[in-house]
């Protein structure tokens, strides 16, 4: 197998890691939210584009603490370091109108199927960071499209065609953005749905102060059926000073009790603790698909010089696989390549925090990996025994203190690291 299939296959293994951690740390919130990713959410890149809006509205907007909002805390599902900024009053809540728009309704064959139908939307509250474009809408849907679909019956809704610019013309949701959506909560009573839609970045929004969303197509579904609505929406909205005037707080190696690791950034923002760090002298176990490999050209030249048949070479080839548990060891080896643990789901496995990796402020609270898929994090080989981490943490501005400490689990073993600020 050569180094490039490996490194694929090493990252798929990942992959299939976080949104597995990702997905149980999510598992307790109530049922009809549903994580919902764009095709190719690990996809950074090559992203389909997100919807677009057109009507404008001017709303007014105030930044609200989160003591009013404790009802919202995890409905953006995008991680502890989303949730501990939201509870220290990370978030605004935004006063408007329901805007209204005419659509017209198709079916999965295309065939029109109701027009004059009028669905309304408005935004609720949101947040911005660095990396994240949380909102949360209102839609309410008239008793016209009701009689198609049963508010209590829909499972899904689909923001198919969305722009979402700044007062600089900038495009906030560029290829290369990835969205979750999901409905938090539905209400036959008032004909209304509450519905997230989370926006993420691999690169870094603007420091924008004003967003512009033009939304144009909905996609509403339920266990049968799928509803097409083309219709038009625009809103306006005014970002609060501190999510415009976003900074970062660095902090300096104090000491670390590994001489190994090289810390090459440590910040905290409004949303979560970002560090990286590059190991020198990474131990990892012997990758089996190499010997296998050799065995397996030695067969071949057995076979190509008659001495063996083509059954036989199976026949051996397989033997051997199974003699040696290639299977087993490969997840083995591919576990040796990720020496850091990022375990959010200790207490399920009968453990402690101690046997993760954490970060600690100097009030003693621990703050484990964030679990978003928009969080910054990796563990890669940058060449046989070097490798780079990095990695993002719920510790925010709100909870940060002048020294912390980075408790990292390293094949098995802590690894600490004090931190003071810059």
């Amino acid at each position: 197998m050569s180094k490039f299939q490996d490194e694929k296959l090493l990252e798929k293994f990942k992959i299939t890691a976080s949104l597995y951690n990702f997905k149980n740390a999510v598992s307790n919130e109530k049922t009809n939210k549903t994580f919902k990713p764009q095709k190719g959410l690990f996809e950074r890149y090559g992203r389909t584009q997100i919807a677009f809006f057109i009507l404008l509205i001017f709303v007014t907007s105030g930044i609200v603490f989160a003591k009013n909002y404790k009802n919202l805390i995890n409905s953006f599902m995008m991680g502890s370091g989303i949730d501990n900024a939201i509870d220290n009053g990370y978030i605004e809540t935004v006063n408007m109108e329901y805007e209204n728009s005419n659509v017209i309704i198709s079916n999965d064959e295309g065939a029109y199927i109701l027009d004059n139908s009028n669905i309304g939307i408005k935004v609720v509250d949101f947040l911005i960071d660095d990396t994240n474009l949380s909102t949360h809408f209102d839609i309410k849907l008239d008793e016209k499209i009701q009689n198609i679909i049963d508010i209590n019956e829909i499972t899904q809704i689909e923001i198919n065609n969305i722009t979402i610019l700044d007062e600089k013309n900038n495009k906030i949701n560029e290829v290369g953005c990835g969205i979750n959506y999901f409905i938090e909560e539905k209400n036959k009573d008032y004909d209304t749905i509450s519905y997230t839609y989370n926006l993420y970045t691999n690169n870094k929004f603007p420091n924008s102060k004003k967003l512009y969303y033009e939304i144009k197509n909905l996609t509403i579904k339920d266990k049968q059926k799928s509803i097409y609505l083309d219709g038009k929406w625009k809103f306006s909205l005014s970002i609060p000073e501190e999510m415009v005037q976003r900074t970062s707080i660095e902090y300096e190696v104090v000491d670390c009790d590994n001489k190994d690791f090289n810390v090459y950034t440590a910040k905290v923002t409004n949303t979560g603790f970002e560090i990286g760090i590059t190991i020198n002298n990474v131990k990892t176990l012997e990758n089996p698909l190499d010997k296998l490999e050799t065995f397996k050209e030695e067969l071949n030249e057995k076979y190509e010089n008659g001495e063996i048949s083509l059954d036989e070479l199976n026949r051996l080839y397989k033997e051997r696989e199974d003699a040696e548990n290639v299977s087993e060891q490969y997840s083995e080896y591919l576990l040796s390549r990720i020496p850091i643990k990022i375990d959010n789901d200790y207490e399920k496995q009968g453990k402690t925090i101690n046997d993760t990796s954490y970060v600690e402020n100097e009030n003693g609270n621990k703050y484990l990996c964030t679990m978003s898929p928009s969080r910054r994090s990796n563990q890669n080989f940058i060449s046989d025994k070097v490798l780079d981490f990095y990695e993002t943490f719920g510790l925010t501005k709100h909870e940060t203190t002048k020294y912390i400490t980075v408790r990292l689990m390293y094949n098995d073993n802590p690894v600490t690291i004090h931190l003071k600020q810059k």
